[in-house]
This record gives structure tokens, sequence and C-alpha cells, in this order.
């Protein structure tokens, strides 16, 4: 009776370890989701960037040498697009292309973040639930076995759990 009892003890502190750091993982996840989808709403700032560039190429012959601005009437408003100081137009507009396309890039990578992030949400939730449903130590057995895979993705498999963790970070430079 007492081994059972121990058995027991063992395999609830090792999933209350197991569920705290997938549960830590999911939460991190889901805070990183927010905040791209945040940046996405945000930040997608390429076309006006574009329209930018391509008001001041068609209009170079009405922007004046020192002008800090150029305004632009359209059916919608008033456009205001600022100008590099010590540039010519034609590079300012070229700054603004750049930009755009710069913007179109951290979209498109952002994107792709999110895409992952949001897969990788189903299986942490999975192993969350599967988890749950553990209650004896061949269970516990069982499971990190066959899901080991999966939880080294999350960093909290058998293998990280033996790694040893230095109190400072590695890096290779030019020569090794």
């Amino acid at each position: 009776w007492v081994s059972h009892v121990r058995s027991y003890e063992f395999v609830d502190d090792k999933k209350k370890s197991l569920v705290g750091k997938l549960q830590q993982k999911l939460s991190k996840m889901q805070r990183t989701i927010e905040a791209v989808e945040n940046d996405l709403r945000n930040n997608s700032r390429a076309q006006e960037y574009q329209e930018s560039g391509e008001l001041l190429m068609a209009n170079l012959q009405e922007i004046k040498p020192g002008d800090k601005k150029f305004v632009v009437r359209k059916e919608g408003g008033v456009i205001e697009i600022p100008l590099v100081k010590g540039l010519a137009p034609a590079q300012s507009a070229q700054r603004y292309f750049e930009k755009a396309k710069r913007s179109r890039t951290a979209q498109k990578r952002a994107t792709e973040r999110l895409y992952a992030l949001r897969a990788s949400v189903a299986p942490a939730t999975k192993l969350l639930s599967l988890l749950h449903e553990v209650n004896w130590k061949e269970e516990l057995k069982e499971f990190m076995y066959k899901y080991n895979r999966e939880l080294e993705e999350f960093g909290i498999g058998e293998k990280s759990e033996h790694r040893e963790t230095l109190p400072f970070r590695v890096f290779i430079v030019d020569g090794g």
C-alpha cells in the first residue's frame, strides 16, 4: 500500500511539473500570437508608403528645393507627405518605396510566424488534455515515451530535462 502511495505521489509531482510547463508554454504562445496579430493590424503601412512614393514621383516638378513636406489634395481629403531634409524629391520617393518593401516583407514574416504559432497551440492543448488522464506510473512512462518528440519540441521532454543549463549563452563567432 505504501508503494502505491509513493508511486501516486511521484506521478502527481511529475504530472504537475509537466502540466505547469505546458501551460506556461501555451500561455507564452497565446501572448505572442496576440502581440503578432496586434502588430499586423497596426503596421500595415506598406500601401501608405507605396502611395506616398508614387505621389512624389508623379509631382516632382511641383516640389521646390527646401520643402519639408508635400501636400496633395485628393477626393478623400489632404495628404501630407514629409520629405527627407537634404534629399532630392526623387530620392525621398525612393525611400518611401524601400519602406513599403520592408513593410511588406515584415508583414509576410509576421504572417508566417503567426501561422506557425497557431499550429503549435493544438499539439500543446492535446498534450495537456492527455496528461490530465494520466494517474499511474506506468501510464506516465507510456505517455513520456509515446509523446517524447512532441514534448521535446516544447523543450520539456526527457532530453531537455537532463540537459545541463549553463549560466550564460554560448555563441560561435567567425573563426570558431
